[in-house]
């Protein structure tokens, strides 16, 4: 979830990520501290503000995600093919609903 979010947004701040994904200050200091130990992401200072830091995906992150992206296809298609093309535009409407509403909480 992370790295995705990092790949899909270069240069995104800590903060981006506890505001855009509704988790704990703390669990994404300590996933981003991990994650850059691991190598998946660089962590630059913000321009302007030194307290924050800009964080970027490397060439590692950008493998893992494309990997993570083909899984969840497979896994999309997999579960989708007793489905119509209707019912499943259907269902992503529904669930875009959902996700929409539960954002809110």
């Amino acid at each position: 979830m992370y790295i995705i979010k990092i790949c899909d947004n270069p240069g995104l701040s800590q903060e981006n990520i506890v505001n855009e994904l509704h988790i704990d200050r703390g669990a994404v200091a300590r996933a981003v501290k991990q994650l850059e130990s691991d190598g998946y992401i660089i962590r630059t200072n913000a321009p302007g503000d030194k307290r924050q830091y800009s964080i970027y995906p490397t060439a590692r992150a950008q493998e893992t995600c494309q990997r993570i992206r083909n899984i969840v296809a497979d896994c999309e298609n997999f579960l989708s093919q007793d489905l119509t093309e209707v019912e499943r535009e259907l269902f992503n409407i529904l669930l875009n609903k959902i996700m929409r509403r539960a954002m809110q909480l």
